[in-house]
């Protein structure tokens, strides 16, 4: 920072940016409109107008003057480096990617710089630029091993599994007894079909973490059994890391159809939507935003904030929450609900046999409960894990689910879920009505 002899704005727009932090909003912005004609151009203008903007919750404001910095300031490192901070804040990721490929591009040795490249095309699911910035960033730290893991995860995401399975063990050589790398290198032997391998690496990692989920689970695929759930910190992370491409890459891509269709059978039974309805897993909000206004409730639940975040765009939503699903249901009141909806939720659950009385109970008399499943292939049982993670279910057993737990029809259309690796993937949805 240069002094104020040689810098005669110095004072007058610390003097501003004094009058924002202390909540002196209209004072600021006169003595930013003075600033601005006494010092035009000056970039540092553009910062203060952003921090106003900021503590006025005027998104466009701020961004269009960090934009106006970076443009006028091109050399300027924390020019870039706030531009594409604000943007990735305000959930603009696909706008930050590209000012982070600018940025990095004019300043390649800039940790900071690279480090928000690799997230942004990372949230994105650019894995292959992700994993060039994210190359360029170990260049610099080599000893990272924070991104070592990063780089690990990025390499299996692109099914670069040996390269993955090289970074891990490269960790190891540093801490040999380091768990979470186990537990990857025993993730990638399971997708390449090398099952004992696997258990070699998982039965190590579960010695050190015993109480690891993620480590049970795995270590029961790999001995042939079916886990009965998935650990829920491990779908909290998937999606968190889903969440900015999630609508872009399911619904526009891989054509998914479950959210309509069940908004669609919910309007056709209560046009009016003076109804009550809590959403389980509710993701993005794809249910709220296909059912278009607002019922008289609507509660969204979910593991990832990064998903309730998204869902909140919608304004439909009367309240979101992050929390389990299961003990989400048991706190709830009893017969509170009009309709319970889970799109695509019990792929991930699994086991059900708690989960459908638990439903049961928040229900009133004349409830319903939608939700949606994969389907089993003949020989696959009632219960199977899929290599995509994901659990199938039979009609026959959800039929059954449904009727001890108490509700008096069930009825299962068949539909295609979504597109996968080019072909259709099959399943059903179940309409479960309380009497």
């Amino acid at each position: 920072m240069t002094s104020s002899h040689s810098d005669p704005n110095l004072a007058r727009l610390v003097a501003i940016e004094s009058d924002i932090r202390a909540r002196k909003l209209d004072t600021a912005e006169c003595a930013l409109e003075n600033a601005k004609h006494q010092a035009p151009g000056d970039p540092r203008i553009d910062y203060l107008e952003a921090m106003l903007a900021s503590a006025l919750g005027d998104v466009p404001r701020e961004l269009a003057c960090l934009q106006r910095a970076a443009q006028s300031a091109p050399e300027s490192i924390m020019a870039q480096r706030q531009l594409v901070r604000g943007l990735y804040l305000h959930d603009r990721v696909e706008d930050a990617a590209k000012a982070a490929d600018r940025a990095v591009t004019r300043h390649p040795q800039d940790l900071t710089l690279l480090e928000a490249a690799f997230r942004c095309n990372n949230d994105l699911g650019e894995f292959a630029q992700a994993e060039r910035h994210l190359r360029a960033a170990l260049a610099l730290m080599p000893d990272n091993l924070q991104m070592q893991r990063d780089l690990a995860n990025c390499l299996q995401a692109q099914g670069k599994h040996d390269d993955a399975i090289a970074v891990l063990r490269g960790l190891l050589t540093v801490l040999p007894d380091d768990a979470g790398a186990m537990l990857g290198i025993g993730d990638v032997f399971i997708r390449q079909g090398r099952m004992d391998e696997a258990i070699t690496h998982l039965e190590r990692a579960h010695a050190l973490a015993p109480d690891s989920a993620s480590i049970q689970f795995h270590l029961a695929i790999a001995r042939g059994e079916t886990p009965p759930t998935q650990p829920p910190d491990s779908i909290a992370t998937l999606f968190d890391e889903y969440a900015q491409r999630f609508d872009k890459h399911l619904v526009g891509g891989l054509k998914y159809r479950v959210p309509r269709r069940i908004a669609e059978t919910i309007k056709a039974r209560a046009p009016a939507l003076d109804i009550d309805i809590l959403d389980l897993g509710c993701g993005t909000g794809l249910v709220g935003a296909y059912l278009r206004e607002r019922p008289r409730q609507l509660i969204g639940i979910d593991l990832s904030q990064k998903m309730l975040a998204q869902a909140a765009r919608h304004g439909l939503y009367t309240q979101l929450r992050a929390g389990e699903l299961l003990a989400e249901l048991r706190a709830a009141p009893e017969q509170a609900f009009d309709y319970v909806v889970a799109a695509d939720v019990f792929i991930y659950v699994g086991e059900l046999r708690e989960v459908i009385p638990a439903i049961f109970r928040v229900l009133r008399r004349a409830g319903t409960l939608l939700f949606s499943c994969e389907a089993t292939h003949d020989g696959e049982g009632d219960l199977a894990l899929r290599a995509s993670r994901r659990y199938a279910h039979s009609r026959e057993a959800m039929r059954s689910l449904c009727a001890v737990a108490g509700f008096a029809r069930c009825h299962v259309e068949d539909i295609d879920l979504r597109f996968e690796r080019g072909s259709v993937l099959p399943g059903f949805i179940v309409s479960a009505e309380k009497d």
